[in-house]
């Protein structure tokens, strides 16, 4: 059952979206975490990904933003070529929003998909693609959700998939300690070659 709080994330979750697909312009928008899951609370947040060809500027993230009305905006401290993050508040909800580009995102699943790279930060952010709500792109994101879905042989050698109920017995997740929701952005982030930091505000 889907909580009333995670209708009302959604709700704001479709919002930003709408801002970001008028004004940056990415190929896809994935929520994740509670909120996706359908299990927030009146303490949950909201995590957004937005996939890019190209990283929009700051002046198209700040137009976004003037458009939505969010407000005390908090962005990375470093902008890296192909990830960013901000924080900002929406509707009286802390959103998180991660911008990556989608070659680098393909490159992090290759890691985990075809290299066979347990325990990363990319396995993590797998599990909330596969848990994760398309907002924008859903061709795009469905198409990674499938490739995601598909155990590969050669993972399995190093550890066990673990069925997920919920999603029936073809859906299966990575070995190891299950987050109660997805992965934090920022920690996503902070994985190789994703580094950003974030400055301290006033």
């Amino acid at each position: 059952m889907v909580t009333e709080a995670s209708h009302y994330l959604l709700a704001v979750a479709e919002r930003a979206a709408a801002g970001y697909v008028a004004r940056t312009g990415p190929r896809a928008i994935l929520v994740t975490g509670s909120a996706a899951e359908g299990v927030s609370d009146s303490f949950s947040d909201l995590d957004l990904i937005a996939y890019y060809d190209r990283l929009p500027t700051d002046d198209q993230l700040a137009a976004a933003h003037a458009l939505v009305q969010a407000t005390d905006i908090r962005a990375s401290s470093g902008r890296a070529t192909e990830s960013t993050i901000e924080e900002y508040v929406l509707q009286d909800i802390e959103c998180q929003v991660a911008h990556f580009t989608i070659a680098s995102w393909e490159r992090d699943m290759a890691s985990v998909l075809e290299e066979f790279a347990p325990a990363t930060h990319a396995e993590k952010a797998i599990m909330g693609l596969l848990d994760g709500v398309a907002l924008h792109g859903d061709d795009l994101i469905k198409r990674w959700q499938a490739r995601a879905a598909t155990y590969p042989e050669g993972l399995g050698r190093v550890c066990k998939p673990v069925v997920a109920p919920r999603m029936g017995p073809k859906a299966r997740r990575f070995s190891g300690r299950r987050p109660s929701q997805a992965p934090d952005l920022a920690t996503v982030a902070a994985d190789v070659p994703h580094r950003v930091e974030f400055a301290d505000t006033p």
